[in-house]
């Protein structure tokens, strides 16, 4: 596996978990599910830049991406802070 890689891999992990979270919350509840990926989401947000810089791999194409990802998760997260209360 290429380690430069990883930090667009967990930038696309933010865009394709998102809509699963918002989809977890419609019904007005949430499986354990929604915590655990919340969670891996929120360490991906965390440690995609970090891995970039020491892979020597951060650029601004990975760095809107990283942006419009964390917009993204946020919005869904905050949909289905609102669905659920």
């Amino acid at each position: 596996m290429n380690l430069k890689l990883i930090p667009s891999a967990l930038v696309i992990f933010r865009f394709l978990i998102s809509p699963f979270l918002l989809w977890d919350a419609i019904d007005g509840n949430t499986s354990v599910w929604f915590i655990i990926g919340f969670v891996a989401a929120f360490f991906s947000d965390i440690f995609d830049g970090i891995i970039a810089r020491r892979l020597g791999v951060s650029n601004v194409q990975l760095r809107q991406a990283d942006s419009l990802a964390d917009v993204c998760l946020y919005t869904c997260i905050s949909a289905s802070a609102w669905l659920l209360r």
